[in-house]
């Protein structure tokens, strides 16, 4: 009952927080899926084939790693979360957005709603600047989503067992699937498995070509 109730409140801010006020929508297409979900690999992989496009591909966790390591001294993007405050990282935010509405046409990739330590994150005023045209919602079974972050040890991740990563993934594409909706956002669904990376591909491609331009 207690997850029920919160859940509901923060669907009901989301709806407050976000308001569509006629601006045309950033050629900015939102990459996202819960840590592990494979939507990096899809990326580095989707940008192969862009490569000689006029469409920028970037990680919004590094690039605001980039705005904030020289500043405040950190080492990692780990440090994020655990060293600065809430003022230092809405300043690094800014500079990101900044960066993003001259980088444009773009695929973002990002976690829209995220798990960090016991809490879940949402910055519904930072969907709101990003306004993107489009979000991608790359999701798994969660058994394999555990066990791709078994194998990648370049990151620290909150430890979750295989039902807390199926709630967390309910609970992400209900928060995407909404910010789309009140944002007035296209919204799309990847399930990746192992053997279906190229058709995935395949797809994004017809995404973003149809969103962003063409291949050349």
């Amino acid at each position: 009952m207690y997850i029920i109730v919160e859940w509901r409140l923060l669907l009901s801010y989301i709806v407050r927080s976000l308001s569509v006020d006629g601006r045309k929508h950033n050629k900015i297409v939102v990459l996202t899926g819960v840590s592990g979900s494979g939507k990096d690999f899809l990326s580095t992989r989707l940008e192969k084939r862009f490569h000689n496009s006029s469409i920028t591909f970037a990680e919004f966790g590094e690039l605001l790693y980039e705005s904030l390591a020289n500043r405040f001294g950190i080492s990692s993007r780990d440090d994020i979360g655990k060293k600065l405050s809430t003022s230092d990282i809405a300043f690094g935010t800014q500079e990101v957005i900044t960066r993003l509405m001259i980088s444009q046409p773009m695929v973002l990739t990002g976690h829209v709603f995220r798990r960090q330590q016991a809490d879940y994150v949402y910055a519904p005023s930072l969907e709101r600047n990003i306004n993107g045209i489009c979000y991608v919602f790359v999701w798994a079974n969660p058994e394999q989503i555990l066990e791709w972050r078994n194998k990648d040890h370049s990151r620290e991740r909150t430890i979750e067992s295989v039902g807390d990563i199926a709630l967390h993934q309910d609970l992400s594409l209900e928060v995407v699937t909404t910010t789309a909706k009140h944002l007035g956002s296209a919204l799309h669904t990847i399930w990746n498995r192992t053997d279906n990376f190229q058709t995935n591909l395949d797809e994004l491609e017809y995404v973003l070509v149809n969103l962003l331009g063409s291949l050349d």
